[in-house]
């Protein structure tokens, strides 16, 4: 959708106040999209594609701990291309059946980013204790400044090597098939901001004047609405405004929403604005 600047245009983006998860103006660079299963995995640990649970793509990556000499099962690859952390987010999806397959109390989940080939001597390490996760899709972010703790000196202008760690209480704990699933490894681009689009992006109610550019934007939405999040009840998206005119878009159909069923509700939306 184009819009220009007649006289006052206007977006407004009306959702449920419930759908708290916003990236304004966020493109992403995909370190790994979990379409094969290429992982390489430690001595207790197993990772097979899967088809049923996936966030983006066809398959996710199903994460098992089917060994019983070690208290954790680890998931590493080297990614070979080198793509440039400074200022930006590392993200991923983490899909957790049951909490109980994982420690009790503390770090239940340690992820790496590093520079070397191998993980082992320049890495920005965050560590997930078990009361930050949820049962269903947890969506894991970082930078490397919010990292729990850095190892080395990492190149942060040249990183390619990620692992996942799952930790368990005892050498004998397993997870077993269908418990936990990873998908979509991606770096964030150029963040837009509200200053620069005259967007706001935490008032779900608010209506925001879009002024003439200069030049032409792209500003991206994300919505994730999860199954323990919401309350129970119909969820529907408005269309775009402007003043007392509504333009072409099709509104969604009101969403029959349980809360704690098994559904979630993912929207993901660009705004092309044309410079004038």
């Amino acid at each position: 959708m184009v819009l220009t600047n007649e006289g006052l245009n206007r977006v407004r983006d009306m959702v449920d106040s419930d759908i708290s998860s916003l990236s304004l103006g966020t493109n992403y660079t995909t370190i790994d999209d979990c379409e094969t299963a290429d992982w390489t995995d430690s001595t207790d640990a197993t990772s097979l594609l899967d088809t049923a649970k996936i966030k983006q793509g066809t398959n996710s990556l199903e994460l098992q701990k089917d060994g019983t000499t070690e208290t954790f099962a680890k998931f590493s690859k080297d990614h070979t291309t080198t793509r440039d952390f400074t200022s930006k987010t590392l993200y991923m999806w983490l899909y957790v059946a049951s909490l109980g397959d994982l420690v009790t109390s503390g770090d239940a989940v340690s992820i790496i980013y590093s520079s070397d080939s191998d993980g082992a001597s320049n890495y920005y390490q965050y560590d997930i204790d078990i009361s930050n996760l949820s049962v269903g899709w947890n969506a894991i972010s970082f930078t490397s400044a919010t990292a729990s703790s850095t190892t080395g000196t990492p190149d942060i202008d040249a990183m390619r090597y990620t692992s996942i760690q799952l930790n368990v209480d005892a050498v004998g704990d397993t997870i077993a098939a269908n418990q936990v699933f990873m998908d979509w490894w991606r770096l964030s681009g150029t963040s837009a901001s509200a200053t620069d689009t005259d967007l706001v992006d935490t008032d779900s109610d608010s209506t925001e004047a879009v002024t003439s550019t200069l030049t032409d934007k792209q500003i991206k939405f994300d919505y994730e609405l999860l199954s323990t999040d919401g309350t129970t009840g119909t969820y529907r998206e408005m269309k775009l405004h402007n003043g007392s005119y509504d333009y072409d878009r099709v509104v969604f159909t009101g969403v029959d929403w349980i809360k704690n069923g098994s559904a979630e509700i993912s929207i993901s939306k660009r705004y092309f604005i044309k410079s004038v």
